[in-house]
């Protein structure tokens, strides 16, 4: 089925960005051919009076770049001035980049938890190995919007069919709409962009990024626009953003694996040491100037600041793994029976916060 639009919806803002379609609510399948995983020991990261074997070149896919990727993208930019050669290709779609770190493409990605969950489930070569960011994800829409049932009828803008913000949204509305609640779905790649509907009035609600929350409903804005849920607050342990490599780039490079998670770790430390946002906000201006409002800037960094998104600890220890692994199994988008130990690997994490000590 097609959804058709009034004339609200027919600006430029969106018309490169958006496919409109029926949405179906399975998740996307990891590709049928993939090659089996390897498993990585703790024997592959264990000190050693050498240096651990690695390339030092390889690949960091990314979907939409916000303010959530700083922290990875200035640590990319540390290894690279050190020797590295590292590209950071962006992807819109987050199953084609599962699919390309499944097959060697790529050999590192972040923010797709779910994709990287099921392909995880089909045996394909990929597992957790951190955390980029904890949850910050929001529903935020028109002010008329006060409670779930009113978003029947309502246009409401996911990332893609296989993003881990539509499936929480999803699994919010199955949780808190009645059954007759039906909103016309539609896909809008970038949390950035679906803000920019939103503020345009051609969708009514969608899921957005934090910082795009705070920019939308601030100022003139805020009569006009709230957020309707807050998956910060109300999903704190749930992992949408982890980041995943490709099982033999894992078991083959070892040393590249601890150099980035080491040097992402201490990027979120070094955010959240500065309280008053003001790092944050410097890497936001160099790495995604165009993401980012310079009348909200301090306010959204100084919130990334105070809600600890970015984990000084790795942000993923076994309980997250298995507390993420149940609420999407729960919520229809994840088949029955993946374990931790299918989907993560966190080894090398554990190494990198034994070495670097206590945050």
């Amino acid at each position: 089925m097609r959804i058709r639009f009034n004339g609200r919806a027919a600006s430029l803002v969106v018309s490169a960005a958006m496919v409109v379609t029926a949405c179906p609510s399975a998740a996307t399948p990891a590709p049928t051919a993939a090659p089996s995983a390897k498993a990585t020991t703790a024997a592959s990261v264990a000190p050693t009076a050498a240096p651990l074997p690695g390339s030092k070149k390889f690949t960091v896919a990314f979907t939409s770049r916000g303010i959530s990727s700083v922290a990875m993208m200035e640590a990319i930019d540390v290894l690279n001035k050190a020797g590295y050669t590292i590209d950071t290709p962006e992807i819109a779609q987050s199953n084609l980049i599962v699919e390309g770190i499944v097959n060697g493409q790529f050999q590192v990605t972040s923010g797709t938890t779910l994709s990287f969950l099921v392909a995880a489930q089909k045996n394909g070569p990929i597992r957790t190995i951190g955390n980029r960011l904890n949850n910050e994800w929001t529903l935020t829409g028109i002010s008329s919007i006060q409670k779930c049932d009113d978003t029947n009828g309502k246009i409401w803008a996911h990332h893609t069919e296989s993003a881990v913000s539509t499936a929480m949204a999803r699994i919010w509305l199955k949780n808190n709409c009645a059954a007759t609640t039906k909103p016309q779905e539609v896909y809008i790649q970038g949390s950035d962009v679906r803000a920019a509907a939103l503020k345009a009035g051609q969708i009514d609600i969608a899921e957005l990024e934090l910082g795009d929350a705070y920019n939308t409903t601030a100022g003139a804005n805020a009569s006009k626009f709230r957020i309707v849920a807050n998956f910060s607050a109300d999903l704190p342990n749930l992992k949408p953003s982890m980041i995943a490599a490709n099982t033999d780039w894992l078991s083959k490079n070892p040393g590249d694996v601890l150099a980035l998670l080491t040097e992402i770790t201490k990027q979120n430390r070094k955010i959240n040491a500065d309280t008053t946002g003001a790092y944050l906000k410097s890497l936001a201006q160099k790495w995604v100037p165009k993401a980012i409002d310079a009348n909200t800037i301090d306010t959204v960094a100084k919130a990334y600041v105070e809600k600890k998104l970015f984990p000084s600890d790795g942000g993923a220890a076994t309980t997250d793994i298995e507390y993420t692994i149940k609420f999407f199994t729960d919520g229809g988008s994840l088949d029955k029976g993946l374990t931790v130990q299918q989907a993560s690997d966190l080894t090398f994490l554990n190494t990198v916060l034994k070495a670097l000590g206590p945050a």
